[in-house]
């Protein structure tokens, strides 16, 4: 038995019993490093990790390269790392997919939320129901940069024509706080919207989504 593994099994047995509840983003961190570095004190990797970032969050942020350019940190420590946002996003992915029918602008926002988890650039997607609210298909239709993303209206109307949707929902994110929309968006839907209309088909809403909410057009009196 190593000098650490008292410590290690200690802190294992402290998530197993309460989680990371009450635990520090130093040590939680550390946690995760255990199973990337066998048999070495991972505190001082976990301390310069987030001391280097700022935050857990940005830790989990951070590139393979930024990862790696703190010592102590190789390749199989920066792929575990990037390997836990990727996860949770799947998990909440897999979450939505029990949502079979958009029905409320708030189960639409819950639905489309995790596809934005962790996103670096703005993004849109169109969600295609039909006359029952039922989802027929989710479409990522274009992704921008940090500040903005181009939407088509013409390419969404022919995807939804396509589709053989009934009713839409636009969606797309800001990388900021804030989802409040812009008059650039207030305008984008309206394009979308006669864009669709002339296919027969209705703008249902146009979520827009940020960090950690999201707002909808239609529940705002917009649409």
């Amino acid at each position: 038995m190593g000098i650490h593994d008292g410590h290690r099994e200690r802190l294992k047995a402290q998530f197993r019993e309460k989680g990371l509840d009450g635990m520090t983003e130093y040590r939680a961190l550390e946690l995760l490093l255990f199973y990337a570095i066998p048999m070495a004190d991972v505190y001082p990797v976990s301390k310069a990790l987030i001391d280097r970032f700022g935050s857990l969050s940005s830790v989990l942020a951070a590139t393979v390269d930024e990862l790696c350019s703190v010592p102590g940190v190789g390749a199989n420590t920066a792929t575990l790392i990037k390997l836990v946002p990727q996860i949770t996003k799947k998990y909440l992915v897999s979450t939505a997919s029990g949502i079979l029918r958009i029905n409320t602008p708030a189960n639409a926002g819950v639905y489309l939320m995790p596809f934005y988890f962790g996103a670096k650039v703005e993004k849109a997607h169109v969600l295609f129901l039909d006359a029952e609210g039922v989802i027929i298909d989710l479409k990522l239709i274009a992704a921008g940069d940090e500040g903005s993303v181009m939407i088509d209206p013409e390419a969404i109307a022919e995807a939804a024509y396509k589709a053989g949707a009934d009713r839409v929902v636009l969606a797309h994110n800001h990388l900021s706080d804030i989802a409040l929309s812009s008059t650039s968006d207030v305008e984008t839907t309206g394009r979308v919207r006669a864009a669709l209309e002339a296919r027969g088909i209705r703008l249902w809403d146009h979520v827009i989504i940020s960090k950690n909410d999201f707002v909808s057009m239609r529940d705002s009196g917009m649409l």
